[in-house]
């Protein structure tokens, strides 16, 4: 019996591998980019943090000069 070259992995140095690389180029750009997304994703909690603390100071003093300006 002999294998079907459908069922097994293309041979790199058959006719195949140029797709074959270009999955996994494109398997690695993806993985680049869920990276880049998750740090983006971590950036802005830490941004959504840093606004809740400024929040919670600007709501403890009152702003400098708020009841002074009257013109």
């Amino acid at each position: 019996m002999s294998e079907s070259s459908s069922s097994s992995w293309p041979d790199p140095d058959g006719e195949d591998s140029p797709l074959n690389l270009d999955f996994i180029y494109l398997a690695t750009r993806m993985d680049t980019i869920i990276n880049k997304l998750t740090r983006i994703e971590e950036t802005a909690e830490d941004i959504k943090k840093s606004i809740k603390e400024l929040q919670k100071v600007s709501e403890a003093q009152p702003a400098v000069g708020s009841d002074t300006q009257c013109e």
